[in-house]
Parts: C-alpha cells; sequence; structure tokens
C-alpha cells in the first residue's frame, strides 16, 4: 500500500496540498467539488504526487510542503513540470531523487523533517 502527498493547483493559482491513500478517488472527489477547500475553486490541477510506503513519512512530507521551505520548494519545482516521485520499499532516508519528463538530470531533496 502506497500514501500520496499530493499538490494541485486550484483555479485561482493557489496550492492545495494533502495526504491520501487513494489517489484517483481523492482527485475525483476534487473534481466533482466534494472536497470542501477546494470546491470553490475548480478546475483543479496536480501539479505533483510524490508515493510513500510509510504512512508517518507521508505525513511529514505533507508538513514539509506546507512549510516556509518547503513552499519555496514546491513554487520552484512546480514551474518546472509536474513531478511524479515514488520512494522504493528499500529506500530508508530522507533524501528523495526525482527526474523531470524529459530532462536528462535529476535532483534530490535531503533533510526534510
Amino acid at each position: 500500500m502506497f500514501y500520496y502527498v499530493y499538490i494541485l493547483q486550484c483555479n485561482d493559482q493557489s496550492y492545495y496540498i494533502r495526504c491520501t491513500e487513494n489517489l484517483e478517488e481523492r482527485l475525483a472527489a476534487h473534481n466533482k467539488g466534494l472536497v470542501k477547500s477546494t470546491k470553490g475553486k475548480l478546475p483543479v490541477n496536480i501539479v505533483a504526487y510524490i508515493a510513500f510506503r510509510e504512512k508517518a513519512k507521508a505525513y511529514q512530507f505533507e508538513k514539509y510542503l506546507k512549510s516556509g521551505s518547503g513552499r519555496a520548494f514546491r513554487n520552484k519545482k512546480a514551474n518546472l513540470a509536474p513531478i511524479y516521485v515514488s520512494i522504493p520499499p528499500w529506500h530508508r532516508t530522507q533524501t528523495l531523487s526525482w527526474k523531470h519528463p524529459g530532462r536528462s538530470h535529476y535532483h534530490s531533496l535531503s533533510g526534510f523533517p
């Protein structure tokens, strides 16, 4: 099972960050107007999602993305291209690595919470 941290960009250009166990179902709920926080900001577009095997790590990363340095990270990366990151089960450090679609280099983030 995976736990997903996802970032949506709302119609008013604001961001919505949350954690969920079922990304597909949660996105459908957003787009149907069933989520109070985004209901008045439709349509929403997914900017990024990150999959974690450990629930605690997912919630730590959600908290990080809502912090000052996390917002700076999100804003910098959100303007480049969609980010889709999966943490392999054997990956036990707090370093994330990802590659933007269509780019040849990798990025990394170390030491979140």
